[in-house]
């Protein structure tokens, strides 16, 4: 009897180490033992759930205001054949009053293009971008984009030089859109392009034209710029509610010297005020 006793102290006694070693292996169990019982009494090992690892702070940096460099779209070249308008459920505030005064015109053909809202669609917000002066194009008027009141939203038509390249640069803005046509245009023509006839020459791709609310398909030409170094802009056509709306082809200056990048800031308040005059006009 008296052996039984002592095999079994020495057996809980090893137990206890084994516990021990085990525990020092695993960095995710806490494990805590009680000393060894006197003889005759039965020792325990307790195991508690696993130590969760202390959680890591998380620095909320608060986003400062942010600068978003925005070019006007009347220094822009057209995406493709047809440009889609866009329609947002969110109303746009009213045109912010800019200060343009003749003096500060870079150029006698410089036009005053006005600023205009844009939708952000990573923001769902709208930004400002402010008027600029803008290279005129010889012949050309630039038509002023706006927001148009739809039955599912507001409506952005954007705006587009409009006239006939190569006459005097027209120094003011219109708001008179053309004539739209309701069905989309047809697929363009596969042409066979000639040979050159100068090295001044610029091929001029075959396009749809819109001639008096009809399709008229017109032929591909060489022709030579009206103005040395300027570039073709191609005909293109603005998709909205209404219909398809033609943008001429007219010769236009390279993007670096049509004017200047411009720089607007968003700041949280500028984008509360926004917000509280959208809901004071509902």
């Amino acid at each position: 009897m008296k052996n039984y006793k002592s095999t079994r102290s020495i057996l809980s006694i090893t137990f206890v180490a084994v516990a021990v070693c085990v525990g020092a292996w695993s960095q995710n169990v806490q494990v805590v033992t009680e000393p060894a019982a006197p003889s005759g009494q039965v020792t325990t090992i307790t195991q508690t759930t696993p130590v969760t690892p202390p959680t890591q702070e998380v620095t909320v940096v608060k986003k400062a205001t942010k600068t978003v460099h925005i070019r006007h779209e009347a220094l822009m070249d057209a995406t493709g054949n047809i440009v889609d308008s866009i329609i947002v459920k969110t109303a746009p505030p009213e045109p912010k009053e800019e200060v343009m005064s003749i003096e500060t015109r870079p150029a006698e053909n410089a036009v005053w293009v006005p600023g205009y809202w844009q939708w952000n669609a990573d923001n769902a917000n709208y930004d400002w971008v402010p008027g600029t002066w803008r290279r005129a194009i010889p012949g050309m008027t630039w038509n002023i984009g706006h927001w148009n009141k739809v039955s599912n939203g507001y409506e952005w038509s954007p705006g587009f030089w409009t006239g006939e390249s190569g006459a005097p640069a027209a120094t003011e803005t219109t708001t008179t859109r053309t004539v739209v046509i309701r069905d989309a245009p047809p697929a363009l023509k596969e042409e066979s392009r000639p040979a050159s006839p100068g090295a001044d020459m610029v091929w001029i791709p075959g396009s749809w034209a819109n001639e008096k609310g009809e399709y008229v398909w017109s032929s591909g030409r060489w022709e030579r710029p009206a103005t040395a170094n300027m570039i073709w802009s191609p005909i293109h056509w603005v998709h909205a509610s209404e219909g398809y709306e033609s943008v001429k082809g007219h010769w236009d200056y390279p993007a670096e010297s049509r004017t200047y990048v411009i720089s607007t800031e968003r700041s949280d308040k500028d984008r509360d005020r926004s917000d509280r005059e959208r809901s004071e006009k509902h």
